[in-house]
């Protein structure tokens, strides 16, 4: 129950959308303003990256880029994201409509740190699936991934206890790290 606020270099979104550089030295003014009400995925419309954004009761903002004295808060959180983009899109496409997509050819569109983010994942198509409707969480896929998220919590409790934890996935050639998933909350300095 802490109220996030932030900060940053206000820039138009066509600056922010056109040219990333551009934004960086665009002349714009510095805003400070919270809290913040909720945060936001869009882009899965095919275009090159996801948009995060957040709104305020003041209005919404998209994040072009993050300061770099920031960026390493950022950066499991926009590699979350952009996985999630990925997935997302894979899961949507309309020229499968009637083939079910299977895990491993998650594994073939996503980076390495698919499982890690498994979690984050699951928590981002359910939530797709309660507002647009869609049943993606029923594909193979999602379920194999929900699958190794339990594997990778049930890693984590056992890890305070002695002995090793070993991964009960059944996928091929696939093996679960007991580091555990990644948080799925987004780096945001509180004020």
């Amino acid at each position: 129950n802490v109220e996030l606020y932030f900060s940053g270099l206000l820039v138009p979104v066509y600056a922010a959308v056109e040219d990333e550089e551009a934004a960086g030295s665009t002349d714009g003014g510095l805003l400070s303003d919270g809290p913040i009400d909720e945060w936001w995925l869009s882009g899965f419309d095919g275009g090159q990256r996801a948009i995060v954004g957040f709104s305020t009761v003041y209005g919404e903002y998209i994040l072009a880029k993050p300061h770099s004295e920031y960026r390493f808060l950022m950066e499991s959180a926009l590699e979350k994201i952009h996985l999630t983009k990925r997935v997302t899109e894979c899961l949507l496409d309309d020229s499968r409509k009637e083939e079910a997509v299977e895990y491993e050819e998650l594994l073939g569109v996503a980076p390495m740190r698919f499982k890690s983010h498994a979690s984050f994942l699951i928590e981002q198509v359910r939530a797709m699936d309660d507002e647009e409707g869609t049943e993606l969480m029923r594909q193979p896929c999602m379920q194999t991934l929900v699958e190794l998220g339990r594997t990778q919590r049930r890693c984590r409790q056992r890890r305070s206890r002695p002995g090793k934890c070993r991964s009960t996935d059944r996928t091929p050639g696939s093996q679960v790290s007991s580091a555990g998933a990644a948080s799925a909350t987004l780096g945001v300095i509180a004020g």
